[in-house]
């Protein structure tokens, strides 16, 4: 995708969700939700889920959103709207190399190996 280029997802329920590149590695995915969730998984990967879809994860690819398959999710910030029932996130990627190379070196801290 270019900048200012959109992709639209349909949730189950039918509603778009709009996906814009507004910078190298940044994107904004909006669109109607009634509510959604978010959280940590297991692995400690921040998600937001809005109802209907998409389950959007740090760690994932870019490439369900319109990216491409070499851009990794590396964070995700819910923005502020005024609009009721309706939700727009911004989305922060990664090159694939790096952000494996970063989960690596976390994962050694976390179990000592780096002393």
């Amino acid at each position: 995708m270019n900048i200012k280029d959109t992709f639209t997802i349909m949730s189950r329920y039918g509603q778009p969700r709009v996906v814009t590149k507004v910078a190298d590695n940044t994107y904004i995915i909006d669109g109607p939700s009634s509510y959604y969730r978010g959280g940590t998984t297991n692995d400690g990967d921040l998600y937001v889920d809005y109802s209907g879809g998409p389950f959007v994860c740090t760690g994932d690819s870019m490439s369900f959103y319109g990216g491409t398959e070499k851009e990794i999710i590396k964070a995700i910030t819910i923005i502020e709207s005024s609009q009721e029932e309706f939700l727009t996130i911004e989305v922060i990627t990664q090159a694939k190399e790096e952000y494996s190379l970063d989960r690596i070196a976390k994962l050694d801290e976390e179990m000592g190996l780096n002393d």
